[in-house]
């Protein structure tokens, strides 16, 4: 429909009908952008300064990149300015932050990619023929070469898992955070119609893996140090009845940067007894449990009482978790700068 027009849409919500209104326009970047602050941090009287750029979305301004504009929108260029300045201001390493990021191209997750290794293959797909093809990133040099953690949750899906993928496959950086959505399926739309006019129809048509031979369908990615998953447990293609199953494939030979698995231990272990000590980790641990024990479930109370004080536990939990962080303190980005802080001092 035309431009500032309305569209009416009627949706079924738990047994109510409601109506929303949408006005038809176009859709503004802004709040998807990705965004830069700086932390000072302090360890043994030294101080450092970490800095965290935070991709909410890959996202691009496609109609400006049709028109042959230079100079569009797009993730990776954001990003790489925002290298640039924290470079500029001399910070000691980096955190991206992809949670709740549930991904978007290929070509967007390889450019990112391109600004943190060097040149080789960054994904494998197997297409519905069964052959498999190898995604490379360009031969221009990384934009940053510095410490790197990547931070993720049970909502970073799809090209954020890719790139997550490639930095800990390259062990160019520490992967933080709980395991990833687990999307590993390579969609396309096909139009119906005369030239598209009745819409499109998504299909799946092949399966993305690991440069080190793993699927990422399923099973996400792992993080090197997990934090709680205190998100819903039912997010995640493992929710699925109908998902396609986890399997491996052969791994591609690639050069790797030198990363001491016995540093990571000892990186862990300090993370391990900051966790130990901190109340509102401990009560995110809890949380956790709590919504994984709900989710693992087999069977449900019809009791009426009894099941409003199962739920009402987790609920209880995580306004205290809530309560106990001061000023809607990030908690798990706190302690990624910490971990990313401790994998630079004790090197």
């Amino acid at each position: 429909g035309p431009e500032t027009s309305t569209l009416r849409i009627k949706l079924l919500s738990n047994g109510q009908h409601k109506s929303v209104a949408v006005v038809r326009g176009h859709v503004k970047l802004s709040s998807q952008r990705a965004r830069l602050a700086t932390y000072p941090l302090e360890v043994s009287g030294n101080n450092y300064l970490i800095g965290v750029v935070s991709v909410p979305a890959f996202y691009t301004d496609s109609q400006a990149a049709a028109r042959g504009d230079k100079n569009y929108l797009n993730v990776a260029k954001d990003v790489k300015a925002h290298l640039v300045k924290l470079e500029t201001m001399g910070v000691d390493g980096i955190v991206i932050d992809l949670r709740n990021n549930d991904g978007g191209s290929l070509s967007l997750a390889s450019k990112l990619t391109d600004l943190f290794i060097h040149h080789g293959p960054i994904i494998q797909i197997r297409g519905s023929d069964g052959r498999i093809s190898r995604h490379n990133r360009s031969r221009n040099d990384a934009s940053y070469h510095g410490p790197l953690a990547v931070l993720i949750n049970r909502h970073s899906a799809g090209s954020s898992e890719i790139f997550a993928a490639a930095i800990q496959d390259y062990q160019r950086g520490l992967i933080l955070g709980s395991a990833s959505y687990g999307l590993g399926t390579v969609q396309t739309y096909q139009p119906i119609g005369k030239r598209g006019k009745g819409g499109s129809v998504k299909l799946t048509v092949g399966t993305y893996y690991r440069v080190n031979g793993e699927g990422i369908q399923l099973r996400g990615v792992t993080p090197d140090i997990a934090f709680p998953n205190i998100d819903d447990h039912t997010v995640g293609e493992s929710s699925y009845s109908n998902a396609l199953p986890w399997d491996k494939r052969l791994s591609v030979p690639l050069k790797v940067y030198p990363r001491d698995k016995q540093h990571i231990g000892a990186v862990k272990k300090l993370h391990e007894q900051r966790a130990e000590q901190s109340p509102t980790f401990s009560l995110a641990t809890q949380l956790a449990q709590s919504l994984k024990q709900r989710n693992d479930a087999i069977t449900v109370t019809l009791n009426k009482n009894t099941r409003k004080q199962w739920l009402d536990a987790s609920d209880t939990l995580d306004k205290a978790l809530k309560q106990l962080a001061p000023n809607n303190q990030d908690i798990f980005l706190d302690e990624a700068m910490r971990i990313l802080l401790d994998d630079i001092v004790t090197k």
